[in-house]
């Protein structure tokens, strides 16, 4: 079964997003009659904007888990200082 966790979807938003912003750009340069060299420079530029999209909810994602294990391990210790504190 596959997990739909945090980075699936943040993937597929980065996707669908670059689809939406370079598919109209394509289409036009499609219907102006762009030799086959030129739209392979589309496809390049648009492929060079997903990858940027992709690395930087990479980037978020990388950083969110950070700060999420700091809360994680701020936790464990608070919940042990009150359990020392109750311990007498």
């Amino acid at each position: 079964m596959i997990s739909v966790g945090p980075e699936l979807i943040a993937g597929t938003a980065a996707i669908l997003a670059a689809a939406i912003t370079a598919g109209p750009a394509y289409i036009t340069a499609r219907k102006s009659g762009r030799t086959a060299t030129r739209e392979g420079e589309a496809t390049r530029e648009a492929i060079a904007a997903l990858h940027a999209r992709v690395d930087a909810v990479a980037e978020d994602v990388h950083l969110l888990r950070s700060e999420v294990s700091a809360v994680r391990e701020w936790q464990v210790v608070h919940a042990t200082e009150h359990a020392l504190m109750t311990r007498d």
